[in-house]
């Protein structure tokens, strides 16, 4: 399976670019958090947060519901499929790294699938930030 990851900081176009990127090499497209159902809970989790979210229990389900989403769709991808990933690892690194031990972090997506390339959108933050004053906020992006 060829596999492209798309990562860079909010606002900096992910989006945008891996839905053109995916169209002109007639790829799959996919995002994280994906359409599985742990998926689904995250994106949930994340736009209409829970109390429970701020205890350590609450920030390993964040981190575990990811790496499930994630397992999911991989094993949901026929081996011949070209994909273009709007997120993959590395945001779980700084997203879940910054509320849990970062070895345990790492130790749950050990098994994720490693792109054949990663493409890093750099972005200044005052345009990334302009880019997202009109957007609804979630619970990384307050």
């Amino acid at each position: 399976m060829r596999f492209i990851a798309i990562e860079g900081i909010d606002g900096s176009g992910k989006t945008t670019f891996a839905k053109a990127l995916a169209s002109s090499l007639k790829a799959v497209y996919i995002c994280q958090p994906g359409n599985t159902p742990p998926g689904r809970l995250a994106r949930e989790l994340i736009s209409n947060p829970r109390p429970f979210l701020g205890t350590p229990e609450g920030k390993d389900l964040m981190t575990m519901l990811m790496a499930c989403d994630r397992s999911i769709q991989n094993m949901e991808l026929d081996p011949g499929d070209m994909v273009v990933c709007d997120r993959h690892v590395l945001s779980s690194y700084v997203y879940q790294g910054i509320d849990n031990d970062e070895g345990w972090v790492y130790n749950v997506h050990r098994n994720a699938r490693r792109p054949c390339l990663t493409v890093l959108l750099d972005i200044g933050i005052y345009e990334a930030m302009g880019r997202m004053a009109f957007k609804k906020k979630d619970r990384y992006e307050n």
